[in-house]
């Protein structure tokens, strides 16, 4: 699927992001700092946050696959290659990594499913885009909030919500099979709730929780419902896929 990247980054939420990774250096917001200079084609920046933010979080496959988009666009497909194998290392299921390397030029092309829907990797560094993070609620609102005092309680949430992601990966059933380390989503404040939050939960094919966070979307930004609506379609027909899958044992 061939889609045309628009910039979600702003100016204003780089320099956002960054005053918040300075105040917490050990902070896995790192990744997406990382991949809002590189949609600024500040590459070279990009390139040296995300490899100094992986020593830190070794683990986190999505920083991987970060890290790969930077070296290709760089022109070093080797590099890119390296890093998108270690993201399917790391994580086997990583099918976006596995497609970043199909469309490597003169790259060989590892087996994967294919999908004609995007999975959540790939419409969080690819799609997504049609999200503007200029104007997510987390950050416009957020700014709004500081001047009424509660900048310390939606700070907090940013950087849980952060930490989150860094881990999503690794978020496995447990033995009654229900999915630990995610909150129920009714404990977001509304101004938290964001396509990124969303996404957040399909990587961990909790689709109903994503869907129902995507709806809430489109009661406070209805200018956006066309958008959101074709994302839980996409999410209906990958959770559907995903059990497909599973169930003839794939």
């Amino acid at each position: 699927m061939t889609t045309v990247a628009k910039k979600i980054f702003s100016e204003s939420e780089i320099v956002f992001l960054s005053e918040k990774l300075k105040s917490n250096p050990s902070s896995p917001l790192f990744a997406r700092l990382s991949d809002g200079l590189l949609q600024l084609d500040k590459v070279d920046e990009a390139l040296a946050l995300c490899e100094s933010g992986i020593k830190k979080y070794p683990d986190y496959v999505s920083a991987y696959v970060i890290l790969g988009k930077i070296h290709l666009k760089k022109g070093n497909y080797s590099l890119a290659k390296k890093s998108f194998l270690t993201a399917i290392q790391k994580c086997p299921t990583n099918q976006v990594a596995a497609r970043f390397i199909k469309n490597i030029p003169t790259e060989e092309i590892i087996p994967e499913v294919v999908q004609s829907f995007p999975t959540f990797e790939e419409y969080s560094n690819q799609h997504q885009v049609q999200f503007p993070e200029s104007e997510m609620i987390s950050l416009d609102e957020y700014l709004s909030i500081n001047k009424s005092g509660s900048e310390k309680n939606q700070a907090e949430q940013i950087d849980e919500i952060a930490q989150l992601l860094s881990q999503a990966e690794k978020i496995v059933p447990n033995e009654n099979g229900g999915n630990t380390s995610l909150p129920d989503v009714d404990s977001f404040e509304p101004t938290i709730v964001t396509p990124t939050l969303a996404e957040i939960y399909a990587n961990q094919e909790q689709f109903a929780d994503a869907i129902g966070l995507y709806k809430t979307l489109i009661e406070r930004r209805p200018l956006e419902k066309e958008e959101f609506e074709k994302r839980i379609s996409e999410l209906k027909n990958l959770s559907f896929e995903i059990a497909k899958l599973k169930k003839e044992g794939k």
